[in-house]
Protein backbone atom coordinates (compact mmCIF):
# COMPACT_ATOMS: atom_id res chain seq x y z
CA UNK A 1 0.00 0.00 0.00
CA UNK A 2 1.24 3.49 -1.11
CA UNK A 3 0.32 6.30 1.20
CA UNK A 4 0.62 9.79 -0.84
CA UNK A 5 0.15 13.11 0.38
CA UNK A 6 0.02 16.10 -1.07
CA UNK A 7 0.90 19.08 0.25
CA UNK A 8 0.18 22.24 -1.21
CA UNK A 9 1.28 26.04 0.33
CA UNK A 10 -0.12 29.16 -0.70
CA UNK A 11 1.68 32.29 0.69
CA UNK A 12 -0.21 35.46 0.25
CA UNK A 13 2.54 38.36 1.66
CA UNK A 14 0.52 41.21 2.37
CA UNK A 15 2.14 44.64 1.49
CA UNK A 16 3.38 46.98 3.87
CA UNK A 17 2.43 50.93 3.79
CA UNK A 18 4.81 53.46 4.73
CA UNK A 19 3.54 57.32 5.72
CA UNK A 20 6.20 60.08 5.51
CA UNK A 21 6.35 62.25 8.21
CA UNK A 22 4.71 65.97 7.45
CA UNK A 23 7.22 68.69 9.80
CA UNK A 24 5.81 72.31 10.19
CA UNK A 25 8.86 75.57 10.25
CA UNK A 26 7.47 77.88 12.77
CA UNK A 27 8.43 81.45 10.79
CA UNK A 28 10.32 84.50 12.16
CA UNK A 29 8.16 88.26 12.77
CA UNK A 30 9.44 91.56 13.93
CA UNK A 31 10.74 90.98 17.91
CA UNK A 32 7.49 91.51 19.87
CA UNK A 33 7.60 90.77 23.69
CA UNK A 34 8.72 87.71 24.57
CA UNK A 35 6.13 85.26 23.36
CA UNK A 36 5.68 81.52 24.87
CA UNK A 37 5.63 79.23 21.93
CA UNK A 38 4.60 75.98 22.44
CA UNK A 39 5.85 73.43 20.53
CA UNK A 40 4.10 70.45 20.19
CA UNK A 41 6.09 67.59 18.36
CA UNK A 42 3.80 65.24 16.25
CA UNK A 43 5.30 61.76 16.42
CA UNK A 44 5.19 60.56 12.79
CA UNK A 45 2.03 58.33 12.73
CA UNK A 46 3.15 54.87 11.19
CA UNK A 47 -0.05 53.47 9.59
CA UNK A 48 1.18 49.68 9.44
CA UNK A 49 -1.29 47.81 7.21
CA UNK A 50 -2.62 44.56 9.06
CA UNK A 51 -0.03 41.94 8.15
CA UNK A 52 -2.05 38.64 8.12
CA UNK A 53 -0.34 35.82 7.91
CA UNK A 54 -1.83 32.72 6.54
CA UNK A 55 0.03 29.29 7.93
CA UNK A 56 0.84 27.32 4.69
CA UNK A 57 -1.63 25.03 4.46
CA UNK A 58 -0.82 21.31 4.08
CA UNK A 59 -3.68 19.19 2.84
CA UNK A 60 -2.75 15.33 3.69
CA UNK A 61 -4.63 12.58 1.99
CA UNK A 62 -6.61 10.56 3.80
CA UNK A 63 -4.36 7.60 5.09
CA UNK A 64 -5.76 4.30 4.25
CA UNK A 65 -4.05 1.31 6.00
CA UNK A 66 -4.45 -1.48 4.56
CA UNK A 67 -3.20 -4.63 6.81
CA UNK A 68 -3.31 -8.02 4.90
CA UNK A 69 -3.18 -10.83 7.53
CA UNK A 70 -1.84 -14.25 5.63
CA UNK A 71 -4.05 -16.75 6.45
CA UNK A 72 -2.41 -19.14 8.43
CA UNK A 73 -2.68 -22.51 8.03
CA UNK A 74 -2.83 -25.20 10.63
CA UNK A 75 -1.16 -28.11 9.85
CA UNK A 76 -1.58 -31.07 11.83
CA UNK A 77 1.00 -33.97 11.10
CA UNK A 78 -0.18 -37.30 12.18
CA UNK A 79 3.28 -39.63 12.70
CA UNK A 80 2.05 -42.62 12.66
CA UNK A 81 5.05 -45.52 14.02
CA UNK A 82 4.98 -48.94 12.38
CA UNK A 83 6.91 -51.27 14.75
CA UNK A 84 7.55 -54.46 13.13
CA UNK A 85 8.56 -57.35 15.39
CA UNK A 86 11.36 -59.79 13.67
CA UNK A 87 9.00 -63.64 14.59
CA UNK A 88 10.66 -65.27 16.64
CA UNK A 89 11.99 -68.79 15.80
CA UNK A 90 12.53 -71.26 18.31
CA UNK A 91 14.50 -74.20 17.23
CA UNK A 92 13.59 -77.06 19.23
CA UNK A 93 16.14 -80.30 18.67
CA UNK A 94 14.25 -83.28 19.65
CA UNK A 95 16.89 -86.29 19.68
CA UNK A 96 14.35 -89.21 18.84
CA UNK A 97 14.90 -92.08 20.17
CA UNK A 98 16.10 -95.11 18.64
CA UNK A 99 14.28 -97.80 16.33
CA UNK A 100 14.72 -101.05 15.89
CA UNK A 101 15.84 -102.26 12.61
CA UNK A 102 15.93 -105.34 11.32
CA UNK A 103 18.95 -106.56 9.33
CA UNK A 104 19.08 -109.64 7.08
CA UNK A 105 21.25 -111.77 7.38
CA UNK A 106 22.41 -114.70 4.60
CA UNK A 107 23.89 -117.83 6.44
CA UNK A 108 25.93 -120.77 5.24
CA UNK A 109 24.93 -123.99 7.19
CA UNK A 110 26.73 -127.64 7.32
CA UNK A 111 24.94 -130.43 8.38
CA UNK A 112 26.58 -133.37 10.01
CA UNK A 113 24.90 -137.26 10.60
CA UNK A 114 26.20 -140.71 10.58
CA UNK A 115 29.83 -139.29 9.80
CA UNK A 116 28.67 -137.56 6.28
CA UNK A 117 28.00 -133.81 6.16
CA UNK A 118 26.02 -131.41 3.77
CA UNK A 119 25.63 -127.72 3.34
CA UNK A 120 22.60 -125.40 2.90
CA UNK A 121 21.88 -121.78 2.77
CA UNK A 122 19.73 -120.01 4.93
CA UNK A 123 18.11 -116.77 5.15
CA UNK A 124 17.77 -115.46 8.53
CA UNK A 125 18.05 -112.07 10.29
CA UNK A 126 18.14 -109.73 13.46
CA UNK A 127 16.32 -106.91 15.05
CA UNK A 128 18.60 -104.38 16.70
CA UNK A 129 17.61 -101.34 18.98
CA UNK A 130 20.78 -99.82 19.73
CA UNK A 131 21.40 -95.91 21.02
CA UNK A 132 23.48 -93.99 18.43
CA UNK A 133 26.10 -92.58 21.31
CA UNK A 134 27.14 -93.24 24.00
CA UNK A 135 29.53 -90.67 26.54
CA UNK A 136 33.28 -92.37 27.03
CA UNK A 137 33.08 -94.22 29.99
CA UNK A 138 28.84 -94.49 30.06
CA UNK A 139 26.89 -97.46 30.22
CA UNK A 140 24.28 -98.82 27.30
CA UNK A 141 22.34 -101.67 26.13
CA UNK A 142 22.00 -103.16 22.77
CA UNK A 143 18.54 -105.29 21.97
CA UNK A 144 19.00 -108.09 20.12
CA UNK A 145 16.39 -110.56 18.72
CA UNK A 146 16.85 -113.37 16.14
CA UNK A 147 14.22 -114.02 13.51
CA UNK A 148 11.36 -117.05 14.13
CA UNK A 149 12.48 -120.26 13.97
CA UNK A 150 10.23 -122.53 11.72
CA UNK A 151 10.59 -126.00 12.67
CA UNK A 152 10.61 -128.23 9.54
CA UNK A 153 8.74 -131.44 9.39
CA UNK A 154 11.21 -132.88 6.43
CA UNK A 155 14.99 -132.46 5.31
CA UNK A 156 16.94 -134.19 2.96
CA UNK A 157 14.29 -136.84 2.17
CA UNK A 158 13.71 -137.67 5.78
CA UNK A 159 11.47 -136.50 8.32
CA UNK A 160 12.52 -134.13 10.92
CA UNK A 161 10.94 -135.00 14.82
CA UNK A 162 12.27 -131.81 16.71
CA UNK A 163 14.94 -129.45 16.90
CA UNK A 164 17.12 -128.81 20.32
CA UNK A 165 20.15 -127.76 21.49
CA UNK A 166 19.24 -124.26 19.40
CA UNK A 167 22.29 -121.47 20.42
CA UNK A 168 22.61 -117.91 18.83
CA UNK A 169 25.86 -116.07 19.48
CA UNK A 170 26.30 -112.44 19.55
CA UNK A 171 29.81 -110.79 19.51
CA UNK A 172 30.64 -108.31 22.61
CA UNK A 173 31.66 -104.78 20.55
CA UNK A 174 35.38 -104.20 20.49
CA UNK A 175 35.92 -100.82 22.42
CA UNK A 176 33.36 -101.79 25.37
CA UNK A 177 32.98 -104.20 28.38
CA UNK A 178 30.69 -106.53 29.55
CA UNK A 179 28.12 -105.92 32.48
CA UNK A 180 25.35 -108.16 32.05
CA UNK A 181 22.66 -109.67 30.04
CA UNK A 182 19.28 -110.60 30.12
CA UNK A 183 16.53 -112.40 28.15
CA UNK A 184 12.92 -111.60 27.84
CA UNK A 185 9.76 -113.16 25.91
CA UNK A 186 9.83 -115.79 22.69
CA UNK A 187 7.18 -118.51 22.84
CA UNK A 188 7.11 -122.05 21.44
CA UNK A 189 10.56 -123.01 23.35
CA UNK A 190 9.73 -126.30 24.67
CA UNK A 191 10.16 -126.94 27.72
CA UNK A 192 13.86 -126.59 28.56
CA UNK A 193 14.62 -123.51 30.42
CA UNK A 194 15.82 -120.34 28.37
CA UNK A 195 18.98 -118.92 29.18
CA UNK A 196 22.15 -116.27 28.60
CA UNK A 197 25.47 -115.93 29.35
CA UNK A 198 28.70 -115.06 28.65
CA UNK A 199 32.10 -116.24 27.64
CA UNK A 200 34.88 -114.01 26.66
CA UNK A 201 33.92 -111.80 23.55
CA UNK A 202 30.67 -114.08 22.89
CA UNK A 203 27.29 -113.54 24.69
CA UNK A 204 25.29 -116.98 23.66
CA UNK A 205 21.42 -117.38 24.21
CA UNK A 206 20.38 -121.12 24.59
CA UNK A 207 17.08 -122.57 24.11
CA UNK A 208 17.47 -126.33 24.98
CA UNK A 209 14.12 -127.07 23.59
CA UNK A 210 12.86 -129.72 22.28
CA UNK A 211 10.88 -127.40 19.21
CA UNK A 212 8.09 -129.86 17.53
CA UNK A 213 8.36 -130.27 14.09
CA UNK A 214 5.93 -127.72 11.87
CA UNK A 215 6.13 -125.25 15.09
CA UNK A 216 7.47 -121.55 14.70
CA UNK A 217 9.32 -120.91 17.58
CA UNK A 218 9.61 -117.45 18.39
CA UNK A 219 12.94 -116.35 20.11
CA UNK A 220 13.19 -113.78 23.39
CA UNK A 221 14.99 -111.04 23.18
CA UNK A 222 19.15 -110.47 24.13
CA UNK A 223 19.67 -107.55 26.03
CA UNK A 224 23.18 -106.68 26.75
CA UNK A 225 24.58 -103.94 29.18
CA UNK A 226 27.97 -103.01 28.43
CA UNK A 227 30.13 -100.13 29.05
CA UNK A 228 31.47 -97.78 26.82
CA UNK A 229 35.78 -98.29 27.43
CA UNK A 230 36.94 -96.52 24.16
CA UNK A 231 38.07 -94.00 23.28
CA UNK A 232 35.95 -90.92 22.17
CA UNK A 233 35.03 -91.46 18.32
CA UNK A 234 35.32 -95.33 18.78
CA UNK A 235 32.36 -97.11 16.89
CA UNK A 236 30.67 -99.77 18.76
CA UNK A 237 29.06 -102.38 16.48
CA UNK A 238 26.60 -104.82 16.84
CA UNK A 239 27.07 -108.27 15.25
CA UNK A 240 26.53 -111.92 15.31
CA UNK A 241 29.39 -113.88 16.78
CA UNK A 242 30.93 -116.13 14.05
CA UNK A 243 33.42 -116.92 10.97
CA UNK A 244 33.35 -120.26 10.00
CA UNK A 245 31.43 -123.90 10.83
CA UNK A 246 33.87 -124.34 13.65
CA UNK A 247 33.35 -120.89 14.96
CA UNK A 248 29.30 -120.23 14.51
CA UNK A 249 26.82 -118.14 14.50
CA UNK A 250 23.75 -120.20 14.93
CA UNK A 251 23.37 -124.16 15.99
CA UNK A 252 21.14 -126.60 16.66
CA UNK A 253 20.27 -130.16 16.53
CA UNK A 254 17.69 -132.11 14.30
CA UNK A 255 16.35 -135.08 15.75
CA UNK A 256 16.02 -137.09 12.13
CA UNK A 257 13.51 -140.11 11.34
CA UNK A 258 13.27 -143.00 8.97
CA UNK A 259 17.06 -143.62 7.87
CA UNK A 260 17.54 -147.17 6.88
CA UNK A 261 19.23 -148.95 8.73
CA UNK A 262 19.77 -146.10 11.36
CA UNK A 263 15.97 -145.22 11.96
CA UNK A 264 16.42 -142.61 14.15
CA UNK A 265 20.15 -140.44 14.36
CA UNK A 266 20.80 -136.49 15.26
CA UNK A 267 22.16 -134.38 12.91
CA UNK A 268 24.56 -131.19 14.74
CA UNK A 269 23.80 -128.45 12.07
CA UNK A 270 26.52 -125.33 12.28
CA UNK A 271 25.76 -121.89 10.32
CA UNK A 272 27.75 -118.24 10.05
CA UNK A 273 27.34 -115.57 7.37
CA UNK A 274 30.07 -115.15 5.57
CA UNK A 275 29.48 -111.23 5.22
CA UNK A 276 28.40 -111.02 9.02
CA UNK A 277 26.90 -107.34 8.44
CA UNK A 278 26.55 -104.98 11.51
CA UNK A 279 23.34 -104.44 13.04
CA UNK A 280 23.26 -101.86 14.71
CA UNK A 281 26.55 -98.72 15.81
CA UNK A 282 26.91 -96.46 18.78
CA UNK A 283 29.30 -94.25 18.84
CA UNK A 284 31.28 -92.83 22.24
CA UNK A 285 31.20 -89.20 22.25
Amino acid sequence: MMQTSTVRVRGVLGATLAAGTLLLGACVAPPKPPTTTTTTTVAPTTTVAPTTTVAPTTTVAPTTTTTTVAPTTTTTTTTTTTTTIAPTTTTTTTTAPPAAVRTAVAMTCQGTAIGQSSTSGLNSGVTTLVPGSVTPGGAFAMKLTADPVVVPTTGGGYNISYLKSLTVKFAIPAGSTFVSASQSGGSNLGSGAVTVSASGSIVTLSVPGNLAGGTTAILPDVTINLQATGASGTALNAQLFGSSYSSFSIGFTARVTGIPLFGSTDAVTKCYAPVNPILGTTVIS
